[in-house]
C-alpha cells in the first residue's frame, strides 16, 4: 500500500558476498596486468637480444605467446570483474518508476536467489487503458474525436495512443491502447470505454441466434428472413450496413425461424 517515488530504495540484500567476489576480481586483475607488464618487458628486452642474435627465434616466440596470454587473460579476469561490480550494484534494489506497492513477497531475514520476486508494483504515472476491440469497434474508435472511460458513474475523457494490427486468433479481438487526458481513474480500475461512433449500430437487443451464429430478422415478402451478421457478439453492438428500405423484426423476434409467415403492425410499423 506504500507510494514509491522513482530511484527510491525499496529493498537492501546482504552483499558480503557480492562485495567478497568484487574484491577477489579486483585483485585478479591487478595480477594479470602486473603479469602483462611484466610479459611485456620480458618481450622488448627478447626482441633486443634477438637483433643481437644473442637467443633464439623460438625464445622469442615464446615471449610473444606469453604477452598474448596475459592479454587474454587480463580482458577475462576484467569481464569477471564487471559482472562482480554489476552483481554488487543489483544488492540495492530501487524503484524503477513512481509507484504503489500492491504486493510484499519477501520478508526481512528471507533467502532469496536471482529471479526470486520481492515486490509487486503498480506503476501510478503514465497510466494506460487496455480494451479488447473486435475489428469494426477498432476501426471506429480510431476515428471517434472524444472516447470516454466510464468508471461507476464518472467519464474520464482518454485519448488513444495505439491500435496494433495484431489480432488474438483466440478471441479474434486486437488490443487498443488508450491514455487519460487530465485527471485519470483509480489504478486497476476496469470500466466501460465509450465513443461516438460515426458508423450505424444496430442495438444488441435485436440480435437472436439460429443454427449457433447471430443475426436478425427482417420482414420480405410477408416472410422473416434471418441475415447473419458475422461481426456481431452476444450483448454488444454491431455495425451495419443495411438497406434503408429493410423492416426489422422488433416483436416477437424471438420465436420466428427462417420463412415464417408475419403480421405486420402498420402502426408499430411507422
Amino acid at each position: 500500500g506504500d507510494k514509491v517515488q522513482q530511484g527510491q530504495l525499496l529493498v537492501e540484500l546482504d552483499c558480503a558476498l557480492h562485495q567478497a567476489k568484487r574484491n577477489s576480481a579486483n585483485a585478479a586483475v591487478s595480477r594479470a596486468r602486473a603479469q602483462l607488464n611484466f610479459s611485456s618487458g620480458q618481450l622488448k628486452r627478447a626482441r633486443n637480444l634477438r637483433a643481437k642474435k644473442s637467443i633464439s627465434e623460438e625464445l622469442l616466440d615464446q615471449r610473444k605467446t606469453d604477452v598474448a596470454t596475459a592479454q587474454a587473460d587480463l580482458r577475462n579476469q576484467a569481464a569477471l570483474l564487471e559482472q562482480a561490480e554489476l552483481d554488487t550494484r543489483h544488492c540495492k534494489l530501487n524503484a524503477p518508476f513512481d509507484a504503489l506497492v500492491s504486493k510484499r513477497l519477501a520478508s526481512e531475514g528471507g533467502y532469496a536467489t536471482p529471479g526470486t520476486p520481492l515486490l509487486e508494483l503498480v506503476q501510478t504515472d503514465e497510466l494506460e487503458i487496455s480494451a479488447e476491440l473486435r475489428d469494426s469497434q477498432a476501426d471506429s474508435l480510431e476515428h471517434a474525436p472524444q472516447p470516454r472511460f466510464d468508471y461507476l458513474g464518472t467519464a474520464y475523457q482518454v485519448k488513444l495512443r495505439a491500435l496494433p494490427q495484431l489480432v488474438d486468433e483466440r478471441t479474434r479481438t486486437r488490443d487498443a491502447r488508450l491514455l487519460f487526458v487530465g485527471e485519470h481513474a483509480p489504478v486497476g480500475a476496469a470500466g466501460r470505454l465509450q465513443w461516438t461512433s460515426r458508423e450505424r449500430m444496430l442495438p444488441a437487443h435485436l440480435l437472436v441466434r439460429r443454427n449457433d451464429k447471430l443475426g436478425i430478422f427482417v420482414a420480405t415478402d410477408g416472410n422473416a428472413r434471418f441475415i447473419e451478421l458475422p461481426e456481431a457478439r452476444e450483448g454488444q453492438p454491431v455495425a451495419v450496413n443495411l438497406d434503408d428500405s429493410l423492416q426489422l423484426v422488433l416483436e416477437g423476434r424471438q420465436r420466428l425461424r427462417d420463412g415464417d409467415a408475419l403480421s405486420i403492425n402498420r402502426e408499430a410499423a411507422q
